[in-house]
């Protein structure tokens, strides 16, 4: 038997006690990942693509299109914020007033 310590995955429980600092706090596999806010590149292009997702979806009443900061709750260990994210109307009971209780339809980094 290894003398090593087994890593503390932290849960969903631990995620909600992390703190609102600007960052992107999200857990893969109970690690835990925080990243700065994204560039002006990046958040015009973002912001350019959320517009015409949403008015399609708006347009063809499709559904709902959340933009980051949006947690997605996939498991006890697994919360992620994409910085885009479309769920269809045949799935919008994984939406709470939170979050999303499961996997988007569509997501984007």
């Amino acid at each position: 038997m290894s003398s090593q310590a087994r890593p503390v995955k932290l849960t969903v429980e631990d995620y909600m006690l992390l703190p609102d600092d600007g960052k992107r706090h999200e857990l893969i596999d109970g690690d835990h990942y925080a990243t700065p806010s994204p560039n002006t590149k990046h958040q015009i292009t973002s912001s350019n693509l959320r517009r015409m997702l949403s008015a399609f979806v708006q347009e063809k009443k499709m559904g709902r299109v959340f933009t980051a900061p949006f947690d997605v709750i996939l498991s006890d260990v697994d919360v992620v914020q994409p910085d885009l994210l479309f769920i269809s109307s045949a799935r919008a009971s994984i939406l709470t007033e939170a979050n999303a209780q499961g996997a988007p339809d569509l997501a984007g980094c």
